[in-house]
């Protein structure tokens, strides 16, 4: 994420008082509530595509994102360099078949 971005989300945590709430496993169970109401988007094989569901996808994507960085940040885990440590890891574990 964005250095700026992640700052906005640290202070608009900070300005709320949130910190204490925002523990690993508080912001874990968040993601798992998100990704529940995510999956509820494609109940039924319904695909969000326009008006209000894509809105709807957008806003549940977006809450997962940000529970995701606000653990990043609490565990001091660099994004960037652990999504590239997990291809590096997944390219031995699921080597290329074509």
């Amino acid at each position: 994420m964005d250095i700026k971005l992640r700052q906005e989300l640290i202070d608009f945590c900070a300005s709320r008082g949130w910190g204490n709430d925002h523990s690993g496993p508080n912001l874990a169970r968040a993601i798992m509530v998100e990704a529940a109401e995510l999956n509820r988007l494609f109940q039924w094989g319904v695909e969000p595509i326009d008006g209000d569901d894509f809105e709807n996808l957008s806003d549940e994507l977006a809450d997962i994102a940000i529970y995701l960085e606000y653990l990043f940040v609490n565990y001091n885990i660099n994004i960037d360099r652990a999504v590239r440590k997990k291809i590096a890891k997944n390219a031995i574990k699921y080597p290329k078949t074509v």
